[in-house]
């Protein structure tokens, strides 16, 4: 499976995928992409810059995910105007007025007061025909992310140092 897009001499729309990860047991749930997608309509947030918020489509590979509890809340979001090749609409700004000025608050009232599960880290990224985007300079254009809740590494093994003797310590004082 292909998991990036060639974008020279295509004229395809900016298209940039918002993730916000999260522990829940439902796994991924078309439900949250929706409610998500909603909060950023243009009838909620007025006139903002040429982007349309759709719910990504929940894909999971049969019987391979039942147990995945570390999962994205995706929300899709179109600039109107601008291609890859053409950037009419200032759709970069457009990208970082989304990531930086309304969605951190938005994310953050959402998943707390209505799925009750806190956000962890959220990231946006450009997208071509459903597809990551492999150039360096679109990704460069496009890509961002934040940690609300740093992931933690819990170690339930004690690391006990070596035992050291008179011994060793006077030999390594003469060497």
């Amino acid at each position: 499976m292909e998991t990036s897009i060639n974008l020279e001499h295509q004229d395809l729309p900016v298209v940039v995928r918002l993730q916000v990860w999260h522990y829940n047991e439902r796994g991924r749930c078309p439900q949250y992409n929706n409610e998500l997608a909603r909060l950023f309509a243009p009838e909620a947030l007025g006139d903002w810059n040429n982007w349309t918020a759709y719910p990504s489509k929940v894909v999971e590979p049969a019987d391979i995910s039942i147990r995945d509890h570390y999962v994205p809340v995706e929300v899709d979001f179109v600039h109107d105007t601008a291609t890859y090749n053409g950037s009419t609409g200032n759709p970069e700004s457009g990208v970082r007025d989304i990531f930086h000025k309304f969605a951190p608050s938005i994310v953050y009232d959402y998943f707390v007061s209505t799925i009750q599960s806190p956000p962890h880290a959220m990231c946006i990224h450009a997208l071509a025909n459903g597809q990551a985007i492999a150039d360096e300079h679109i990704t460069m254009k496009y890509t961002h992310g934040h940690f609300f809740i740093p992931l933690e590494l819990r170690l339930k093994r004690f690391i006990k140092p070596s035992v050291i003797y008179q011994e060793d310590v006077i030999k390594n004082m003469w060497v």
